[in-house]
């Protein structure tokens, strides 16, 4: 036997391949020297018997090495593997609709992110091991963080871990009260407790809510407008190209608008402010600009007037 041939055992049975070609190589060469004729036949036996012993133990010992580096590996190998799990759940608000746009985080795997879609669901895909407690992070603009704690376990069967609806709260404050009664000394100051005047008496207000069109006429990049719409307090996430505002007051409101504006791959930080008349049943019309990212809302003339130019 040859380095190359203990070089193949090697490659065959790893460490115990090696022993057995050692011991070869070594018993071959004594064999080669011919020094059993001058021997005694007791002396022979004796340097036979102690090769074979040796060959015997040497080859159980690399033996039982590569089976315990066999076992190791696979152990290892076992372990190195991940099991994925997705982590579900459905978003609501106070009011019971989807909250759309909210970023769905896992504390433990900064890596896991997940944004919720028009119907406020969400699914967060995590790669590990074991059972463990995580912390599900939900974020929105307009509502409150909501830290969430969740148990998954990895070696259980199944894909997904469903957290029950989640409720988000909004982050502005409620619409200030009217304080509408005034004591006999404001009556005759000249001031009413009517409530078609405002707190100061001088400015006449409505008090009907009326509803309205928010409309979304598309563009020619055919991009995706994931925004957010505050008209006077009322907050309203448009899920399609058309949304029936209700609730609204009459009159000259303020509005303002965040989000995001999708065109293929391209993204852009969507913000508007502005002020539009409302009324009863009218329409009100979406526009951007593709170079700024602001939006806008107008009522039908201005919209015609500026799709015009």
């Amino acid at each position: 036997m040859n380095i190359e041939a203990l070089e193949n055992l090697g490659k065959i049975a790893g460490i115990a391949g090696i022993s057995i070609g050692a011991l070869v190589l070594i018993f071959g060469s004594v064999i080669r020297k011919n020094i059993f004729p001058g021997l005694t036949k007791e002396q022979g036996y004796t340097v036979i018997r102690m090769m074979i012993i040796g060959a015997c133990v040497l080859a159980l010992v690399g033996i039982a090495a590569w089976i315990y580096v066999d076992v190791q590996k696979n152990q290892r190998d076992k372990e190195a593997v991940l099991v994925s799990k997705y982590i579900t759940g459905h978003v609501k608000d106070a009011e019971g609709k989807p909250v759309v746009s909210a970023e769905v985080e896992v504390a433990q795997y900064p890596e896991a992110f997940d944004r919720t879609d028009g119907s406020g669901k969400f699914a967060v895909r995590l790669n590990g091991k074991g059972s463990k407690y995580l912390d599900v992070v939900l974020k929105h603009k307009n509502y409150k963080l909501i830290r969430q704690k969740v148990k998954v376990n990895f070696d259980e069967e199944g894909d997904d871990i469903l957290i029950d609806q989640i409720v988000m709260e909004t982050a502005y404050p409620p619409d200030p009260v009217r304080e509408d009664v005034v004591d006999d000394n404001d009556y005759h100051q000249g001031k009413s407790n009517d409530p078609g005047y405002d707190k100061d008496y001088s400015k006449p207000v409505s008090n009907n809510l009326v509803s309205a069109n928010l409309i979304y006429m598309g563009d020619m990049y055919n991009c995706i407008l994931d925004i957010t719409v505050n008209i006077a307090g009322q907050i309203i996430q448009p899920t399609g190209n058309r949304v029936l505002m209700q609730n609204l007051r009459t009159g000259n409101q303020t509005y303002s608008i965040n989000g995001l504006i999708g065109c293929g791959t391209e993204r852009c930080q969507a913000t508007g402010t502005g002020e539009v008349f409302i009324q009863q049943g009218a329409n009100y019309y979406v526009m951007w600009n593709y170079n700024t990212c602001v939006v806008g809302i107008y009522d039908e003339v201005t919209y015609n007037a500026l799709s015009g130019l």
